[in-house]
């Protein structure tokens, strides 16, 4: 009886390994959100992803922007040998293929803000928590806690109507198409530390800014200023 028991056992345990395998042969590591490096994407991905206009320049020449750098992560391998996994902030080490070779990314975030700082070179990171201007907004995650709220909107309708903005999925394609660069000033002082996000966009040569106020928890708009 035992014996049987046992082989039942084996011959699952068989049955599941190959079809572990199989899977992982025909779809590499996609889909599988419970592998580590698409744990470490995904927590980068439901960030918004930011950098300086430097690094934009150097990113430019490699072809990678925000039209698809999501590709590029999605594609990558994490080298957790040479990531900072411990710790606040986390960095994280990612290495693709480009036009001209191998190439490295560096991803630093803190756990407790809806951004993500990417870097090329490993000496530029400066893992001080502090205000950020003018950076580059390379993604804006459509799905997550992360995604831009379009709550306590009433009153700016007007505002808003005049950009095009009057629903959800407006205010993210209008941040993903037109927005230009941010500024994210932290509040050091609260307890529950909140963040300012401030996008600017473009519009016949003036700047329209969207505010939002961001956590740990989630990113939700505040006022639109001219």
């Amino acid at each position: 009886m035992k014996s049987k028991i046992f082989k039942r056992f084996g011959f699952y345990f068989l049955g599941f390994g190959l079809g572990l395998i199989i899977v992982l042969f025909f779809f590499q590591n996609r889909g599988c959100s419970w592998l580590p490096d698409n744990r470490v994407k995904n927590v980068i991905n439901e960030r918004i992803i930011l950098c300086d206009s430097i690094t934009n320049v150097k990113l430019a020449a490699l072809e990678i922007s925000k039209k698809n750098i999501l590709d590029y992560i999605s594609k990558a391998e994490v080298d957790f040998s040479e990531s900072q996994k411990k710790g606040d902030p986390k960095v994280f080490k990612l290495f693709f293929k480009t036009i001209k070779g191998e190439k490295n990314l560096y991803f630093l975030y803190f756990e407790n803000t809806f951004y993500c700082e990417v870097f090329l070179d490993k000496k530029e990171i400066n893992q001080t928590q502090q205000h950020l201007e003018r950076k580059i907004v390379l993604s804006i995650p459509d799905k997550g806690n992360y995604t831009p709220s379009l709550q306590n909107k009433d009153r700016n309708n007007k505002k808003l109507h005049k950009i095009n903005i009057e629903n959800q999925n407006q205010l993210i394609n209008k941040l993903k198409n037109d927005v230009l660069f941010c500024d994210i000033h932290i509040n050091q002082d609260s307890i529950k530390m909140k963040s300012l996000l401030h996008f600017k966009l473009n519009k016949k040569n003036t700047f329209t800014s969207l505010k939002f106020i961001g956590d740990n928890k989630q990113v939700v708009f505040d006022q639109i200023s001219n």
